[in-house]
This record gives structure tokens, C-alpha cells and sequence, in this order.
């Protein structure tokens, strides 16, 4: 009878073990979200570093922590008078790129998420990022002629 029992606990013990495994293989898809936010193409240098210019296209780059996200990242961009309207774009793998072609100076507000970016009380979260921008003006590319400098030009 002892030996019985004995089964019968080893028994319990390994289905408890077993379901607690299953409960975490079927947990592993974690939601997608957004987790990081940056612009990958250079701001200003010098004096105006870490500022960008007005009629220049930036490229900006969302993160997510999941290769398999389960929809587009919602982005919106906020001139600064808060005026923007929300657009989406299509996540590769971890990355989801988009641009940001500011058209006057000011303070900018740049935001991106997935659908299913929630807090514990399930409100919709957002990355965010804010962004210094200047007068500016984009250097041509000529094709045959090679400038030492390319890109924006920021002015102080």
C-alpha cells in the first residue's frame, strides 16, 4: 500500500511539472511591442548636434522585441503645434523603419507601437522620442561631382 501511494504521489508530482511546462511552451509567442526608438540618419554637427533640419528626410527606425509581430507599427509624428496625423508601417523581422521630413523649427514628438502595446491596466503605450529641429536645407546630390559633406545642413 505504501508503494501505491508513493506512485501515486511521484504520479501527481510529475503531471503538476508537466502542465507547468506546457503552460510556459504555450506563454513563449509574447506579445510584440515596440521597445526602442532612434533616428538612424545623422542629425546636425557641431554647434547644432543632436538637431535636425527643416526640408531634411530622416530615417527612423522602430524596435520590437518579438521577429514574429502579430501587426504594423503605428507611428505619428507631432509638428510642434501637436499637429500630425497616425500612419503604419510594416515591421521586417525586428525592425520597422519609416521618415520623418520636418517642415518647420521646433520641438517634434515622434511615437511609434503595435497594436498590442498595453500596460498592466491596459492602456495603450507608445514609445516616444522628442526632437530638436532647426532651419535646414538638404545638399544636392550631384552624381558627378563629389562633395566632402553630404546630407543636412543645420543652421545655429
Amino acid at each position: 500500500m505504501a508503494f501505491t501511494k508513493g506512485r501515486r504521489i511521484v504520479g501527481a508530482a510529475t503531471a503538476l511539472v508537466g502542465a507547468g511546462a506546457a503552460a510556459l511552451v504555450m506563454a513563449a509567442p509574447a506579445s510584440a511591442a515596440v521597445t526602442d526608438l532612434k533616428i538612424t540618419t545623422p542629425s546636425g554637427y557641431g554647434s547644432v548636434a543632436d538637431r535636425y533640419g527643416t526640408g531634411c528626410e530622416y530615417d527612423v527606425e522602430a524596435t520590437i522585441n518579438n521577429t514574429t509581430p502579430k501587426g504594423n507599427v503605428q507611428y505619428f509624428i507631432a509638428d510642434p503645434d501637436g499637429i500630425g496625423s497616425p500612419k503604419t508601417t510594416k515591421a521586417v523581422g525586428t525592425k520597422a523603419t519609416f521618415t520623418f521630413t520636418p517642415d518647420k523649427p521646433g520641438t517634434w514628438t515622434i511615437k511609434a507601437r503595435q497594436a498590442d502595446n498595453v500596460n498592466s491596466s491596459k492602456q495603450i503605450t507608445w514609445v516616444t522620442k522628442t526632437v530638436q529641429v532647426g532651419q535646414g536645407f538638404e545638399i544636392p546630390d550631384t552624381g558627378s561631382v563629389k562633395l566632402p559633406f553630404s546630407g543636412c545642413v543645420v543652421l545655429p
